[in-house]
């Protein structure tokens, strides 16, 4: 279910059977590739051993574009805008983000691939229908125009569940058009991670939460006028909320829990490393004490990120590193990683008394550094 601009709920586009989207994505699949086998038989050959056909088959287009040469990728670009209204899930990264990729013969260099993808990925994501679920973008460094287009094409996936974005750089004017372009979905997972926003970006992300809490809100009371509730609403928007490595500072972050203190649906959300005090931190326990149905709560460690999103480390890993060039070894990154832990566990153990007793709290703290 989606709103209009006048607030009534309208019924979203019928999703096809599985038998039929599975019939479609055969049909679709084998017209493209007969078509690419007779025009361009080599680059062809060469994306046939790989796992994207069949992966294409089941309804899913995963593309790590650090291993695909300057043919395969517009093949496999091309796949998805032929096969677009039968995927589910898609996934492009690149795993050789911020590498001299130039000497590698017949591989694009960085600024190839971003201008490729800048020019075919919101294309393709445009013939894309309700069948699309899950949109995953890693490690890209696209130009703001094709952000634009991509938001556009993105309000077509009413059904989209996830949206996963890290380490791009999209920044505070591009995530404001995302944000638009997927309020009236039902996206239940969003993550913002390392995509160099600041505290301009809390009012689009605390729109993103209102608009969907009221969406459910509003089909809640018109199901309770029936008597019954026939579907379960907290599925219908968004339930974890994923906006760590940014520079929000206190100013995003408080805005962001004041948001969340009236929301009862959103059940875990993660605001580490985005630069911000104990001020901030006693908003959020404040926030916790009246708002019990977020049960997972990540907010250690809370300094900035330090380097660029494309690029970034966690702090630990930095820190191990140090120790290892240090000449200790394993031993030394243990110590370490222990001194750091337990660093961040006092400062825990710093919080007022009376939120400190709130074991979800606790919990949520110490979570966090057992992993």
């Amino acid at each position: 279910m989606t709103d209009n601009n006048d607030g009534v709920m309208k019924p979203q586009e019928a999703r096809p059977l599985p038998e039929q989207l599975a019939a479609q994505r055969a049909k679709d699949l084998r017209r493209a590739t007969d078509r690419m086998a007779q025009k361009q038989p080599m680059a062809f050959g060469k994306l046939r051993h790989s796992s994207l056909l069949k992966e294409l088959a089941a309804g899913r287009w995963s593309v790590d574009v650090g291993k695909f040469d300057k043919e395969a990728l517009d093949l496999a670009l091309a796949l998805l805008s032929k096969c677009a209204r039968g995927v589910e899930k898609i996934e492009l990264f690149d795993s050789a983000a911020g590498q001299n990729r130039s000497r590698r013969y017949g591989y694009p260099s960085g600024g190839d691939i971003q201008a490729k993808l800048a020019r075919a990925l919101p294309n393709a994501l445009a013939k894309c229908t309700v069948v699309l679920e899950h949109v995953e973008l890693r490690g890209l460094q696209l130009t703001p125009r094709a952000y634009a287009v991509l938001a556009k094409n993105l309000k077509k996936a009413t059904g989209l569940k996830r949206l996963l974005l890290k380490n791009c750089n999209v920044g505070d004017k591009a995530l404001a058009e995302i944000v638009d372009a997927v309020c009236d979905s039902n996206v239940m997972h969003v993550q913002l991670s390392g995509l160099g926003l600041t505290s301009e970006s809390a009012d689009a992300i605390c729109r993103l939460v209102r608009k969907h809490m009221l969406m459910r809100d509003m089909l809640c009371w018109a199901h309770s006028l029936r008597g019954e509730l026939e579907i379960n609403p907290r599925g219908l928007g968004v339930t974890y909320l994923d906006v760590s490595r940014n520079n929000l500072g206190d100013s995003g972050i408080i805005r962001i829990i004041d948001q969340l203190a009236s929301d009862p649906w959103i059940c875990g959300v993660d605001l580490r490393m985005n630069g911000f005090t104990d001020m901030a931190m006693r908003a959020l326990l404040e926030m916790l004490k009246t708002n019990t149905t977020i049960a997972t709560v990540h907010a250690l460690p809370n300094q900035a990120p330090s380097v660029a999103p494309a690029a970034r480390r966690s702090a630990g890993d930095e820190n191990d590193a140090a120790d290892g060039a240090s000449g200790r070894g394993r031993r030394g990154r243990s110590r370490g990683r222990d001194r750091r832990r337990a660093s961040t566990i006092e400062r825990a153990s710093a919080l007022p008394d009376d939120a400190s007793q709130k074991p979800s709290i606790r919990s949520a703290f110490v979570r966090v550094f057992k992993k």
